[in-house]
């Protein structure tokens, strides 16, 4: 089985491996890879290619991700949302220092 999986999301292309991905059964990257329709494909997925990037630090970082102001930890949520994350047991804090969110899944 092929290890490293390629999206294209809106233009932009991120690479990371099928373990990541396998972090969290039943999301919509989950899904994807696991599709045999797909295996071994670039998958192309229409959704914000800017904010992937938060939803992709979420798998890899076993759902803890830090999200800078001009982004804010509630558009990262409902992005999150979008891939198949449960809402209710996505929490937003903000730290004071940096004025960074930290996204994170609640057990």
């Amino acid at each position: 089985m092929i290890n490293n999986i390629t999206f294209n999301v809106n233009g932009r292309r991120w690479q990371t491996t099928r373990e990541t991905v396998s972090n969290y059964p039943g999301t919509v990257l989950y899904r994807l890879i696991n599709d045999p329709r797909f295996v071994g494909q670039e998958l192309t997925i229409n959704r914000d290619g800017d904010l992937f990037k938060y939803v992709l630090g979420f798998y890899r970082n076993k759902g803890v991700i830090c999200v800078p102001p001009c982004v804010g930890g509630a558009t990262v949520q409902n992005e999150l949302v979008a891939y198949g994350f449960d809402g209710n047991k996505i929490v937003v804090t903000l730290e004071n220092e940096h004025r960074l969110a930290t996204v994170f899944l609640a057990p």
